[in-house]
């Protein structure tokens, strides 16, 4: 004879039209019912903490149009929210600490998106091809602005990065044609190549005295005619 032992562990649980899936000691969300398109995720279910979003609960998701996140969640995998395109609102909570990469990617409908100062780490191309994004603030507790995070976020007219960010990587604000206003921490020592590339409505920016590396082509193709370079710098490539 065969007996089987049912585990809880991965037991897979719907509540409100969320998809929760058990692990010892956490769940996490995996999906939603097809008749729920405004997500309000809980902060525990059957006395276990939700602590994260998988990369597959939203994937290429046409439907979803909000999502309330609680404050037991500290982690958004990769993916997670990738081409929502109907996704209009999203509630971050203040335990946030890392937003994956990809997460937010081509989500056209998204109009702005609060990031909690809690955030440390944001994935590589998290918000690319937002192109209705037209507000986003930087948090103060992030350092490095990832690999292009914000490219071809073509609504976004200015952006301010708080005291604290050293380095602005490649392409990170690449084509995002309506940028107009940048305001750089004096904190900053290094921007990526083609960082603000084809970011044409740009035409001046104020580097601050503490930069040392700009890489090649971080303001090709902008309406930028001149430029002060800070006597820190000691690594320039091709404009």
């Amino acid at each position: 004879s065969v007996s089987f032992t049912v585990s809880a562990a991965n037991e897979k649980i719907s509540d409100n039209g969320v998809i929760y899936t058990m692990f010892d000691g956490y769940a996490a969300v995996t999906g939603r019912e097809a008749n729920t398109v405004n997500v309000v995720i809980k902060p525990e279910i059957n006395g276990v903490p939700v602590t994260t979003v998988f990369s597959t609960a939203f994937n290429s998701d046409k439907l979803i149009k909000s999502v309330e996140i609680p404050d037991s969640v500290t982690v958004i995998n990769d993916r997670s929210f990738y081409k929502c395109t109907a996704l209009k609102s999203v509630k971050l909570p203040e335990t946030l600490t890392a937003i994956g990469g990809k997460v937010f990617t081509g989500c056209t409908a998204l109009e702005e998106i609060s990031i909690p100062d809690s955030v440390s780490s944001l994935g590589k191309e998290v918000f690319s091809d937002c192109t209705n994004l037209k507000s986003v603030n930087i948090p103060q507790s992030l350092t490095e602005i990832p690999r292009l995070a914000f490219r071809n976020c073509t609504s976004v007219e200015s952006i301010s990065f708080p005291e604290g960010v050293t380095n602005i990587s490649e392409m990170a604000f690449e084509s995002c044609e309506a940028l107009s206003e940048i305001n750089f921490p004096d904190s900053l020592k290094s921007i990526g190549q083609n960082a603000f590339c084809h970011c044409e409505m740009l035409k001046e920016v104020n580097l601050p005295e503490g930069i040392e590396c700009m890489e090649s082509g971080v303001f090709q193709a902008t309406g930028i005619e001149s430029i002060v370079l800070p006597s820190s710098l000691t690594e320039i490539g091709d404009f």
